[in-house]
């Protein structure tokens, strides 16, 4: 069983390595390079997270 975690963007390479399930905030993301939000978006969705929108989760 993996254990789910919900993250803004701090530590993400980290926790799916891990191999935790990770939830990635797309709205909440404010990474170095915000040129670079949708790329890295991409990349973790590559890792097996899942990309999702803050109100997403609130529901």
């Amino acid at each position: 069983m993996k254990l789910k975690i919900i993250s803004l963007s701090e530590g993400i390479y980290n926790l799916c390595k891990a191999d935790y399930e990770v939830t990635v905030l797309a709205d909440c993301n404010t990474g170095w390079n915000k040129n670079k939000i949708n790329e890295m978006l991409k990349y973790y969705e590559g890792k097996d997270s899942k990309v999702t929108f803050l109100n997403e989760v609130l529901i």
